[in-house]
């Protein structure tokens, strides 16, 4: 569990979690195919990236933008390169 919040914050999205996943949704799609119909390559980097799935096991912004990534590859022969991480690392060994 975390350090500095009830284990009840990780289970379900915040408000703001949701409004970045629900631009990731949207977003980075787009993004990815126009930044990466050149080279064919794109780099993407999440510094809020959280770990793995809710305990709900609704998808974080990792998956989401790991998704977008395959489906780019598969569909478009387009390829990411895909940075996450978080601002509290120690929650990435829980």
């Amino acid at each position: 569990m975390s350090i500095g919040t009830s284990g009840s914050y990780w289970a379900a999205q915040a408000l703001p979690s949701v409004f970045k996943h629900n631009l990731l949704d949207r977003y980075i799609p787009q993004f990815g195919g126009m930044t990466g119909s050149r080279d064919k390559h794109v780099v993407y980097r999440d510094g809020y990236a959280g770990k793995g799935r809710y305990e709900n096991g609704e998808p974080r912004s990792a998956e989401i933008a790991m998704r977008v990534a395959s489906k780019h590859l598969f569909q478009h022969e387009l390829r990411w390169t895909c940075f996450s991480q978080s601002a509290t690392p120690k929650q990435w060994l829980d």
